[in-house]
């Protein structure tokens, strides 16, 4: 038991780093890559108006392939720190749930909302709920709460006391939160001690 213990906290160790990895990857590369465009098209747009000039036609060529060299380096750093998942739907409470509790958190999630599915990757949900505890100052004792309000599936995070102040890299936790409640059609609200994210459930078979 104590080895599958570890094996679970590094697994989700390694899964806090990696979505913290994969959310600055994509921010690096949405400030580049318009940019980097930019470059290219200039390139390209000079070597054919000075076709005639080899030296130029160098010069604009090394530029052309640093540009497009930082390109691959930036979509291949997402595609390795990205969760490899594709979204399925999945009863998220149970899930959100079972993580509190290895975690030693309060539950209370009634029975209405245990079968509620929600179209997501399921290893997101998981970071996103561990940056949710990290955002609440590693609470002790945090505590989730489930329901249902209007027809969405409603997740609430809470420490006893308020967090402490955001500093750049909880910025990229609640990027990474924001992502989720996008992908699974809802929201976020974000409180001085409590983390309330909004999903909405796919319809009943």
């Amino acid at each position: 038991m104590a080895h599958a213990d570890a094996q679970r906290w590094r697994r989700l160790v390694e899964l806090e780093c990696r979505s913290l990895l994969a959310e600055q990857a994509r921010q690096l590369a949405h400030a580049l890559r318009t940019p980097l465009s930019i470059v290219e098209l200039t390139c390209e747009t000079l070597q054919l108006e000075l076709a005639q000039d080899d030296d130029k036609q160098t010069r604009l060529g090394r530029a052309l392939h640093a540009s497009t060299r930082l390109s691959s380096t930036l979509t291949e750093t997402l595609r390795t720190n990205a969760v490899d998942e594709q979204p399925v739907a999945f009863a998220v409470a149970p899930r959100a749930a079972r993580l509190v509790n290895e975690l030693g958190g309060e539950v209370d999630c009634p029975d209405s909302v245990l079968g509620c599915r929600v179209l997501l990757v399921p290893e997101a949900l998981d970071a996103a709920l561990l940056h949710g505890l990290r955002l609440l100052g590693d609470a002790p004792v945090p505590r989730l709460s489930c329901g249902l309000e209007a027809g969405r599936l409603v997740l609430r995070l809470s420490s006893p006391d308020p967090a402490p102040e955001l500093v750049p890299l909880h910025q990229l936790r609640v990027q990474v939160i924001e992502r989720l409640a996008r992908d699974g059609g809802g929201w976020v609200r974000l409180e001085p001690a409590a983390i309330t994210l909004s999903l909405t459930p796919e319809p009943a078979p």
